[in-house]
């Protein structure tokens, strides 16, 4: 995997974060200093302390090579409801996020469809937008990789109700 990313400039995550939590430290050196990260797989997972993390920031503490302060966890406490976000420091180098829906078959058979990408770097987003985008594909970018994961969870919940 080292050979693999030796000197990327681009890392394309498209393994649960588990996965990656475990092939990220074999990569570390490899790839370029001032390399962009970019998640394609969403979801939440459970912290060593309880706390939810988001995909997205569990790669991002991966590939910061320390377990820091999450750039956004979701702690099951912090509302009688249930679940609210507190927005903690970033760990670097942020991971960018990208979601849409079942976006594989529109893709594949070039039918137009929609990707978000969660980015709070604009030249980063507006790289990634532009390296994504094609007659069929539009990118819409979002100021948050938090906010977009958040929002492609939610979405399904909010249009059935």
């Amino acid at each position: 995997i080292r050979r693999a990313v030796s000197g990327a400039t681009l890392l394309v995550f498209a393994v649960p974060p588990h996965h990656a939590v475990r092939l990220i430290p074999r990569m570390r050196r490899a790839y370029h200093a001032n390399a962009r990260a970019l998640c394609l797989v969403t979801g939440v997972q459970m912290g060593a302390d309880g706390t939810l993390l988001l995909a997205s920031t569990v790669v991002s503490r991966a590939l910061a090579g320390h377990a820091g302060a999450p750039a956004l966890a979701v702690h099951p406490t912090a509302s009688p409801g249930g679940l609210a976000p507190a927005v903690m420091p970033a760990v670097t180098p942020a991971v960018s996020v990208l979601v849409g829906a079942d976006l594989l078959p529109d893709v594949v058979h070039g039918r137009p469809c929609e990707l978000i990408i969660g980015c709070p770097d604009a030249p980063t987003a507006e790289l990634w937008r532009t390296l994504l985008t094609t007659e069929a594909v539009h990118v819409v970018v979002a100021p948050s990789a938090a906010i977009a994961e958040l929002v492609a969870h939610f979405a399904p919940i909010v249009a059935l109700a």
